[in-house]
């Protein structure tokens, strides 16, 4: 009986290793997870975004009269990547927002210098983050072009925090937006805005 008992423990033993091992190669630090959040609670998450960005939401509506568009959130999560953590909420302008349509519009029927700085979209850091200087976890900050080579990131009352390390826009496109991970995020609006955010 006890040596059954201890086969069986070892054989529970080994299925346990067997699944963890399982576990962490899925969740390798090497294979930065870009996701709909497929697996989490999205409404959780959706609604959790939310009240972070209700400052920045009522700071849009009473300058630019922009929306977030919080249903198409996009979540990003990297560790030990390049010596750093990365977890991160980019929220894009809804379609309908005032600064996504000038954004869509030619320089000679929107010159950017009238409209500067002109709202992209929201980031919020999340615990564990590492990644970028000068931006606190959990606290919403907005993406704003201020040429067509730069783009400043504020907080919720306006005042710049500090400048995106790379930003790129063309203006008048409406491409697909995309997302990569090259030792940060990178983010495509549908504007065709480019933004990368590091430590640099």
């Amino acid at each position: 009986m006890r040596r059954a008992l201890a086969v069986a423990g070892m054989m529970l033993a080994m299925i346990v290793s067997v699944i963890a091992c399982s576990s962490l190669e899925w969740l390798s630090p090497h294979e930065p997870q870009s996701a709909e959040l497929g697996a989490l609670d999205r409404a959780v998450l959706v609604e959790e975004v939310q009240a972070r960005f209700e400052g920045m939401s009522r700071f849009l509506a009473e300058t630019t009269g922009d929306r977030l568009d919080f249903v198409n959130l996009r979540f990003f999560s990297a560790t030990n990547l390049n010596g750093a953590d990365e977890t991160v909420v980019i929220v894009p302008l809804t379609e309908d927002s005032p600064s996504y349509q000038l954004a869509l519009q030619s320089e000679e029927a929107a010159p950017l210098a009238g409209i500067a700085p002109l709202p992209l979209g929201g980031m919020l850091p999340l615990d564990p983050c590492t990644a970028f200087h000068s931006l606190e976890n959990n606290v919403a900050y907005l993406f704003r072009a201020i040429s067509y080579e730069d783009a400043e990131i504020v907080d919720e009352a306006g005042e710049r925090i500090r400048m995106a390390t790379e930003f790129s826009w063309n203006r008048g496109g409406n491409d697909p937006e995309w997302y990569m991970y090259r030792g940060n995020t990178v983010i495509h609006f549908q504007t065709c805005a480019t933004i990368r955010v590091n430590n640099g």
